[in-house]
């Protein structure tokens, strides 16, 4: 079962490094602080889209796309769903941002 997770992982890992240092798009959500990057969103997606392939039984869903399941389906996956995957694969999108703005400008 981890196996093919960790494979994930580090494909996962590996677009982050491969992406970070390039042109991205940066959005915000529910303040200016609060910002999400594309690569955030395409990693989050690429995992969830693994979980579903090779453990269809399993929940999943990433901070990006709960507001897509709702509040509601998502406390109630948390407490009742025996299989669950929370997905966060960038977690501080915005100190990286900043970081690489940082790293371009220098």
């Amino acid at each position: 079962m981890f196996e093919r997770i960790h494979e994930v992982v580090i494909e996962a890992g590996e677009y982050i490094v491969n992406k970070v240092h390039s042109d991205f798009t940066v959005e915000t959500k529910e303040s200016d602080i609060d910002l999400v990057t594309e690569i955030d969103k395409q990693t989050e997606e690429f995992i969830t889209n693994e979980i579903k392939k090779n453990f269809p039984a399993h929940a999943v869903f990433g901070e990006e796309t709960v507001e897509d399941i709702g509040r509601d389906r998502m406390i109630d996956m948390l407490a009742t769903h025996p299989n669950l995957w929370i997905i966060d694969p960038i977690d501080g999108s915005p100190i990286m941002y900043m970081d690489c703005q940082d790293i371009r400008f220098r």
